[in-house]
């Protein structure tokens, strides 16, 4: 179907044929007519008269003819206009739809024209605005930018880098940087480094480095990069960033270097330190420690501190002190016992400190502390012996006191069986008395070093025979008999103290042996550390022996024997195994300690066995040449 203009001129010619087919009918219809009246004329009149007819008749013809040709020409001519009006109106219509479409499709066009160029412009101004906030952050950075080709040349740089670099600006950087391995690097195989972990993953993070700046100066930077490529995967550049990370590097090195001598200080320190977390767990012990306790470090990291090494009737005390630490920070110095693998206990005497993150909240606790356990005995000991000595002086004093009163007032004859007594209990408080001074201070003197020994040969069986004889008198009184069994052994020593130490044992076997009863002495030669090597330096069963000849004295009695719970103490000062036994048998409680003091000071070891009522068994061993 064509458009409505097109289709006009085929109505048109459709019409006119119309016209023309009817014109004819009409013509041959009146030209039958006119012939029939000719007919008819010329059937009643003369030639002249027919002839006449018949022109007349032809000129009508004609003329009807020529005017309905005219009218048809008029009509046809009206009909086409018609039509052509007809058709022009049709186009008319149609132009003015096909212009309001075509209008509000140039209409939508331009709208759309004019938001595309908006929107260009807003693009426009967007990337005008990302530039600017580009270059701002370019040219502002805290780090320094780049980008370079893989030879090791700048392509572009920020101000920072080139700041970083000593340089003035970044023109000037560029300038003057070629080779990025030979010039900036320090050691030029961490560039190589840098590009081969490029080239293997396309990015690098935290890629530290030492590098010069223009005037020399060494310094650490951080960098981070990528390769930039084509959509043929060919490289194009690299680009990153470079943070100067000196400053970090020299608090790392300096926090390292104080971790260190921390560490050094807690692993030498003869102190013990134990870290905890917030359960109780134990995260880090040192050496000290381990050696105290007797344990190895894979035996105690990760353990309960609380259930494995307090005490337990000591551990719920300490645990709430734990807590409150913790949560209070309370209890920052007490004290409490550890378990040793052995069983023992060690007091320590505790400094404790809260361990924190970044963000303040408590993460451990680190303790350090002090082994009191000598100190605390010696403070014991201190206490009894100032006890002690002050009832020891006190009661002598008292006697003395108390019988010159008695001998100044007149109420006691001197001359009297009764004054005489109080004049002999007078003496020998004061003998009991001079003792004791003589002992304390003799301790003290050898335990502070003041007394030197005069070392030189001995022979074991001299020493033993002088001393029981001087002893010979003590035993019959108490009518003990001595048994020697003595042999000539020859070892270097102070022959006086060592009589001293063997007088002093006959002397405590004679007092606590019951009357018709044996004290025997003997001496052997050790070639072999001594079975009793578990009972050394007063009981102290963490000495060993030492490997090489030593001399042996025992003194065996056969007298009520030592209670297992005072085998271990009774070496110490003022220590008897009854406390009545000063005043029973005259004793000050020092004669021990004085002996273990002697010992020692030989280099030698003293011990006992004891079985209750049986008997006890002192042994001292020496070294044979000193």
């Amino acid at each position: 179907m064509g458009p409505l203009w097109l289709k006009a001129p085929q109505r048109y010619n459709s019409t006119c044929v119309k016209i023309s087919f009817q014109t004819q009918i009409i013509t041959i219809v009146f030209g039958l007519a006119l012939l029939i009246f000719l007919g008819y004329a010329a059937e009643a009149s003369s030639t002249s008269v027919s002839l006449f007819c018949s022109s007349l008749s032809l000129a009508l013809f004609v003329l009807v003819y020529y005017f309905l040709n005219r009218l048809i020409a008029v009509q046809r001519d009206i009909s086409e206009r018609k039509l052509a009006l007809s058709a022009l109106q049709k186009s008319k219509d149609e132009l003015a739809i096909r212009v309001a479409d075509r209008t509000d499709e140039l209409s939508q066009a331009n709208d759309r024209l004019q938001r595309e160029l908006l929107e260009r412009e807003r693009a426009k101004e967007a990337l005008r605005q990302a530039e600017e906030k580009y270059r701002s952050i370019f040219e502002n950075a805290i780090e320094g930018i780049f980008q370079t080709t893989w030879d090791g040349r700048y392509l572009t740089a920020n101000p920072m880098l080139a700041r970083i670099y000593g340089y003035s600006s970044p023109k000037e950087l560029i300038a003057n940087i070629c080779d990025l391995g030979r010039q900036i690097y320090v050691d030029a195989n961490r560039r190589a480094e840098f590009i081969r972990l490029l080239q293997k993953h396309d990015i690098v993070s935290e890629f530290e480095s030492q590098v010069y700046r223009q005037d020399g100066k060494v310094i650490w930077i951080s960098e981070q990069a990528r390769a930039v490529r084509n959509s043929s995967g060919v490289l194009l550049y690299y680009e990153g960033t470079v943070f100067d990370i000196t400053e970090r590097k020299q608090s790392e090195e300096e926090r390292a270097l104080s971790e260190r001598r921390w560490r050094t200080l807690l692993e030498n320190v003869r102190l013990v330190v134990v870290g905890l977390d917030c359960k109780g767990l134990v995260e880090y012990v040192n050496p000290f420690f381990l050696e105290l306790v007797g344990y190895t470090r894979e035996e105690v990291l990760g353990k309960d501190w609380f259930g494995a090494f307090v005490p337990p009737h000591q551990k719920q005390r300490v645990q709430e002190s734990f807590l409150e630490f913790l949560q209070q920070e309370f209890h920052r110095h007490y004290q409490n016992s550890i378990l040793t693998k052995s069983g023992e206990e060690r007091i320590i005497a505790w400094n404790n400190t809260l361990l924190r993150n970044l963000q303040g909240d408590v993460i451990s606790t680190l303790s350090i502390g002090e082994d009191i356990t000598e100190r605390y005995a010696i403070e014991r000991m201190k206490d009894e012996f100032i006890s002690v000595v002050s009832h020891e002086l006190r009661t002598p004093l008292t006697s003395i006191h108390g019988a010159l009163n008695l001998l100044s007032s007149g109420l006691v004859d001197t001359q009297s069986d009764k004054g005489r007594r109080v004049i002999e209990i007078a003496a020998e408080s004061a003998d009991r008395l001079v003792r004791l001074v003589n002992d304390i201070l003799e301790l003290e003197r050898l335990e502070s070093g003041k007394i030197s020994l005069l070392k030189q040969p001995c022979n074991a069986a001299d020493l033993m025979t002088k001393a029981t004889d001087m002893m010979q008198v003590m035993a019959n009184r108490a009518g003990i008999p001595l048994s020697l069994s003595s042999q000539a052994i020859q070892f270097d020593a102070d022959p006086d103290r060592i009589i001293q130490v063997l007088t002093n044992l006959l002397g405590n076997a004679i007092k606590f042996s019951p009357k018709g009863s044996t004290v025997c002495l003997s001496v052997e030669l050790q070639l072999t550390p001594s079975p009793h090597a578990s009972r050394l330096n007063g009981g102290n069963p963490r000495t060993a022996l030492a490997p090489h000849p030593t001399v042996l004295f025992q003194v065996k009695d056969q007298g009520r024997g030592i209670p297992g719970d005072k085998i271990e103490s009774i070496f110490e000062r003022f220590h008897q195994v009854d406390a009545s036994d000063s005043r029973k048998k005259g004793g000050t409680g020092l004669g021990l300690a004085i002996c273990r003091s002697i010992v020692q000071q030989h280099g030698g070891r003293i011990w006992v066995e004891s079985t209750l009522g049986l008997g006890s068994s002192f042994y001292f061993s020496l070294p044979l040449a000193m």
